[in-house]
């Protein structure tokens, strides 16, 4: 069932009783209405005979006084008084238009006979009245109607007229009239009586019923919507209720599937957590997948992989990490990473590149001095990056380090190889020429003077003493060229016995100096090989650079060697004295 139909269901069961309680509430108005008007009524109809009595009783009081006084004033005054007899007539009428039943008619239409008879007896007795006085003592009202005479009552004398009058109004037949209409009148007000009470009753019962109907549909009222609430409880509150109960007795934050009960929309509710249930325990699934395929990464992983806080404390660490820095997880789980692995004074500045490289959003590596458990400093290649959830939200930080001690001294070997002579250690005629480029490149070379040296009769070495006796020659001049140099000045073997100093922001004449002193000093000294002393003896080319390109220095430097070698060797030339 929809819960819309069960609502509409108890929405016309509500508009039904309402309407109940409302028709019932019209009947109690009218019955109240009804119970108003025929009280009334009965008052008006007991009212009507007691009227009716009354004029019977009057008609005679004046009669009698007029008996005992003889005064034509009481009988003028019963005179008029038979005027009465319209009130009667008026009665009558009013009581005849009422609705009365067959019985009240009866005793109704028996009263008014006697009182015709009544009537015609007492206006017998008027008759004989006025006939018995002269007009001027005795008047009747013209309008009011008198029977004639008969011939035997106009016969009679005035006192005789009387008399017969007295006789018709004292009469036993005027008396049992007059007690017929009592005992017509006293039934009638009875049966009037017992009518209104019967009516009364009537109308109790009928407002007790009416009330009992008010009070039933109140009760009925109260029972509908307490099962219509219970009804509402059953078809959708209970079902809602057993879900959350369902829910909240679920174990391992697991997710229980829910029961479909209750109305259409509850149990659709209950599909619709289902499917959603399925869809969270395919994700959760998906995600328990993934997380155990990146776990085994970690742990498979050759290089070591550091999760850390915010605040680079440490929550996970792999095998390659206890591999590399000799550390078990328990002994660096909550420790901070640059506490833990960084030299002291080298913290501040990793620090500092890490921060720098996330907000330039740079992901180069950052090459660190880097400690071990067991003391030893390695030479470590960091990359560090920023964890964020899928809404941006910083978690924490990834680390990725390598030892690269090994490879970092392979690569300064290699290094080393590509840009120095390997007899001499000077730096290679590659790394000087590549040198020189550099420094024209980066408009260097206005001040910038070069010297060519050469070995004065470097072959008698070779010929004589052997390939080793030169090359424990050009070992030990490289050595003295190195001490007599200046900081930041470059010396390098050129090729052969033949050598290229290079000196940045150097004048000319200061070259020469250097060269002259380069020179003094292999000359002054001794060297013996074999225990045997050789004299060893160099030229020198200076050239200065300004103005020219890099291959014109180069070549004046050479001719400047080769005019000092055609001079007597052992000297230094300087290109001016060239021209």
């Amino acid at each position: 069932m929809k819960l819309r139909t069960m609502n509409g269901i108890i929405g016309g069961i509500i508009a039904a009783n309402l309407i109940i309680l409302a028709l019932c509430g019209q009947g109690l108005y009218v019955n109240a209405n009804n119970v108003e008007e025929r009280f009334e009524y009965n008052s008006n109809l007991i009212t009507l005979v007691n009227n009716m009595e009354n004029t019977c009783d009057l008609l005679t009081e004046n009669v009698r006084s007029f008996a005992v006084t003889n005064q034509g004033l009481d009988l003028q005054l019963f005179a008029n008084e038979l005027t009465s007899h319209v009130e009667r007539e008026n009665t009558f009428q009013s009581l005849s238009e009422l609705n009365l039943d067959m019985h009240e008619r009866t005793v109704l239409s028996a009263a008014r006979e006697k009182f015709d008879a009544l009537t015609q007896i007492q206006l017998n007795a008027i008759r004989l009245v006025v006939e018995a006085f002269d007009p001027g003592v005795y008047t009747v009202d013209p309008d009011f109607y008198l029977p004639e005479l008969t011939a035997k009552q106009q016969a009679l004398t005035s006192p005789q007229k009387i008399q017969f009058a007295r006789s018709l109004v004292f009469g036993s037949e005027y008396r049992q009239i007059k007690s017929d209409i009592k005992s017509f009148t006293t039934k009638f007000r009875e049966m009037a009586e017992q009518r209104a009470n019967n009516e009364l009753i009537r109308a109790q019962a009928a407002s007790t019923n009416m009330f009992r109907l008010f009070l039933s549909a109140i009760i009925f009222l109260f029972l509908t919507s307490f099962a219509l609430l219970y009804l509402y409880y059953f078809l959708n509150s209970l079902p809602i209720k057993r879900y959350i109960s369902t829910l909240n007795t679920s174990t391992q934050g697991a997710l229980p599937e829910l029961t479909p009960k209750g109305t259409r929309e509850t149990r659709e509710l209950a599909n619709t957590f289902n499917h959603l249930r399925a869809e969270k325990l395919l994700s959760e699934k998906a995600l328990r997948d993934s997380e155990h395929r990146l776990r085994l990464h970690l742990e498979l992983m050759p290089i070591a992989a550091i999760e850390s806080t915010n605040n680079f404390d440490i929550v996970s660490w792999n095998p390659a990490s206890v591999k590399t820095f000799g550390y078990n997880p328990s002994e660096v789980i909550g420790k901070n990473v640059f506490e833990l692995l960084i030299p002291e004074d080298k913290r501040k500045e990793f620090r500092n590149s890490v921060l720098n490289a996330y907000v330039k959003e740079s992901f180069s590596p950052t090459i660190v001095e880097t400690l071990t458990k067991q003391g030893e400093k390695i030479i470590g290649e960091w990359y560090n990056t920023k964890l964020l959830d899928s809404d941006g939200k910083e978690l924490g930080w990834t680390t990725m380090a390598m030892d690269i001690t090994v490879t970092q001294k392979e690569a300064e070997e290699i290094l080393f190889l590509a840009q120095h002579d390997p007899l001499t250690g000077l730096y290679n005629r590659r790394f000087i020429y590549d040198k020189l480029n550099e420094t024209y490149s980066g408009r260097g070379a206005d001040n910038l003077s070069i010297i060519m040296l050469d070995i004065d009769f470097f072959k008698k070495f070779n010929d004589r003493y052997g390939h080793e006796c030169g090359d424990y020659v050009l070992i030990h001049l490289a050595q003295i060229m190195e001490n007599q140099v200046r900081q930041g000045d470059c010396v390098s073997r050129w090729g052969g016995e033949e050598f290229l100093i290079l000196l940045p922001e150097t004048p000319s004449e200061t070259a020469c100096q250097i060269a002259q002193r380069i020179c003094t000093s292999i000359a002054e000294k001794d060297f013996y090989y074999d225990n045997k002393k050789l004299r060893v003896t160099i030229s020198s080319g200076v050239s200065h650079c300004a103005g020219k390109s890099l291959e014109a220095c180069i070549r004046s430097a050479d001719a400047a060697l080769l005019a000092a070698k055609t001079r007597g060797r052992n000297r230094i030339c300087d290109e001016k004295e060239l021209f």
